[in-house]
């Protein structure tokens, strides 16, 4: 089977419809995927079949932030069809774990998906049958699959994480301070 995960609280802004349809359009062209949603609540009709919701999950509380953890070691992809995004902190957790990112090519994705290295960016305008064929070319190539999850992992890594951010950010306060 295929598993999906989506995390976000706006399910209309983070794109939840598209990514329903996209699972839709998955099973109905028989693949077996499910999709997990962590954060919010579809509303009332979402079609249920294969669909998992955990409307909210507290991090600060120990079982919770496991359960979470849990959710993207099972995951094999992240998707996002998010309408806008100014920090994709989700494509940085994905990257974390190792899973290459699916995400809207809009405000900041960019800056944490690097298309066609570490996942995809597909266009605002791309409906759940383009997510779905993104999705399924991505499962049928193997070979590109692992290159993406390999390369989302290092970039955290090198880039992605609160290490190199507090580095980042001592440095821009050194060079601040040495210039006034």
């Amino acid at each position: 089977s295929l598993r999906l995960l989506f995390v976000g609280v706006n399910w209309e802004g983070k794109g939840g419809p598209i990514a329903v349809a996209a699972l839709r359009e998955l099973r109905a062209r028989g693949v077996n995927a499910t999709l997990t949603v962590v954060g919010c609540e579809p509303p009332a009709g979402t079609p249920r079949d294969g669909l998992t919701v955990i409307p909210f999950l507290e991090k600060s509380k120990p079982a919770d932030r496991a359960r979470f953890a849990q959710l993207w070691r099972e995951a094999q992809l992240f998707v996002l069809p998010t309408r806008f995004e100014a920090a994709g902190i989700a494509f940085v957790e994905a990257g974390a774990y190792g899973i290459p990112s699916l995400g809207t090519n809009v405000g900041g994705v960019p800056s944490y998906v690097q298309h066609d290295e570490t996942g995809l960016l597909l266009p605002l305008a791309a409906d759940g049958s383009a997510w779905a064929d993104a999705i399924q070319a991505l499962i049928a190539d193997p070979a590109r699959y692992a290159r993406y999850a390999q390369a989302a992992r290092a970039r955290y890594e090198r880039e992605l994480n609160w290490d190199e951010f507090g580095r980042r950010m001592a440095s821009v306060i050194a060079a601040h301070s040495n210039s006034a």
